[in-house]
């Protein structure tokens, strides 16, 4: 099922101020590889498309084809793009 983009920010937003952020980003984020985003951090913004979910961590593919893992923990927002 995807979610209209309105939707998924409002929902990954909502998550990022869960106290279980970890657990709950991987999952829904789970059903969104093959997606872009734009991921905001505390050391900067990157956008991308999510390859992969982990439970900890997303990684992004950058329109240069670099790969970019980025924690959860850095993670302040993120959109859909």
């Amino acid at each position: 099922m995807t979610l209209p983009n309105e939707r998924r920010e409002h929902t990954l937003d909502h998550t990022l101020n869960n106290s279980d952020t970890s657990l709950d980003l991987s999952q829904q984020l789970d059903a969104q590889v093959n997606q872009s985003y734009e991921i905001t951090t505390n050391f900067g913004t990157v956008q991308g498309t999510v390859s992969y979910i982990g439970f900890d961590y997303i990684e992004l593919v950058e329109a240069s084809m670099s790969t970019v893992i980025v924690p959860y923990e850095n993670i302040v927002s993120i959109s859909p793009i």
